[in-house]
């Protein structure tokens, strides 16, 4: 059985398989997705966006990381989504509303760039200290649509993200849901170097938007750095931008430029529903 082409795009190196699924006939097992996924057996992508219709808003956004499981939020995620809309000339708006599993975020097409208005962010905990291979590590946290552990350190090159962002992914501190890691190096006064371990992903991604918006927050705050912030991935850049009163954030958003790699179609088996190319 033929599914539908799907459509692969990336920011900053984070790479997703995106797949117009406005007649909801995608079918949503996690096995399937994490096939799909696959670097070998599959097309290989970081996650999957579904784009859905919605009676909220201009559009719906599904997205499942690699491992199939449904995430909340991925703002590079979304800037991809924005960009396939609009080469697929689905809306001629430079402005659009687009639903999440329990929120609705704006979308903004400027120029050559989208900009992303994420929720306003939440849960904040300032330094905090957690063991980690019996090393104590002052850390930070938000939810920036989903939540994040963010640690300042001298040089992240020389941590090993594997392991030590595994073991901060699924420590007691954040259960039941976990969290996704980023280590961060201030590289001067208005931009940070970052290395993400996510959620979902179970590894290291080349870039993360919620994760560059959760470092330039906390960067904000702690070492009292102005709006915009560029965040660098070793995928590439993000731009952060928010208005700061104290602890208090609004106008948050990033501003990226999605870009699609290639397009194809998914093969799927009929006796199990798994895809083969």
């Amino acid at each position: 059985m033929s599914y539908p082409f799907f459509f692969k795009y990336q920011q900053a190196g984070n790479d997703f398989i995106i797949l117009d699924d406005r007649t909801t006939l995608f079918p949503l097992g996690s096995s399937f997705i994490s096939r799909i996924c696959h670097r070998k057996f599959g097309v290989g992508a970081d996650g999957v966006i579904l784009l859905q219709n919605s009676n909220n808003a201009d559009f719906k956004m599904r997205i499942f990381n690699s491992d199939g499981n449904e995430a909340e939020s991925c703002g590079n995620g979304i800037c991809c989504l924005a960009q396939f809309i609009q080469d697929q000339n689905l809306t001629s708006e430079k402005k659009i509303a687009l639903e999440l599993i329990d929120s609705t975020v704006n979308i903004f097409y400027k120029e050559s760039n989208i900009l992303v208005q994420i929720d306003r962010p939440s849960d904040f905990k300032f330094n905090k200290t957690i063991n980690i291979d019996k090393k104590d590590l002052i850390y930070h946290f938000v939810n920036t649509g989903v939540p994040h552990f963010v640690s300042f350190i001298e040089d992240v090159k020389k941590v090993d993200l594997r392991q030590v962002g595994a073991c901060v992914r699924n420590h007691e501190e954040f259960m039941p849901s976990g969290t996704n890691v980023n280590f961060a190096e201030l590289n001067g006064s208005q931009e940070i170097t970052v290395r993400t371990y996510e959620r979902g992903v179970e590894g290291e991604t080349l870039a993360c938007g919620t994760g560059a918006c959760a470092v330039a927050l906390i960067a904000s705050f702690v070492y009292n750095l102005s709006s915009p912030i560029k965040i660098c991935h070793p995928g590439g850049k993000l731009t952060v931008h928010f208005e700061r009163n104290q602890a208090d954030f609004k106008n948050v958003s990033i501003v990226g430029s999605a870009r699609k790699i290639y397009s194809g179609q998914l093969i799927m088996n009929n006796n199990d529903g798994e895809t083969i190319c």
